[in-house]
């Protein structure tokens, strides 16, 4: 049976190796920092997002009894 030469040599193995853990772990130590305008918008959208539909529906349903209501009006 034939065995292939290999060629590899200790320097590639390392570098193919650095070359994965790269890739498989991030640098975390450079990551950029939270603007605190942001952090407080990312924590209240939710609410106001809540907010606006809750009013956006009150709208929607006093303009559909206006309409019933007032028919000689529009």
């Amino acid at each position: 049976m034939k065995h292939a030469e290999s060629t590899t040599s200790a320097a590639s193995v390392a570098r193919s190796l650095l070359q994965q853990s790269q890739a498989r772990f991030p640098d975390w130590h450079n990551l950029p920092k939270p603007k605190w305008r942001d952090a407080l918008k990312a924590l209240a959208s939710p609410a106001t997002r809540l907010h606006r539909y809750r009013n956006l529906r009150t709208k929607i349903y006093y303009e559909v009894i206006s309409d019933l209501d007032c028919k000689d009006r529009s």
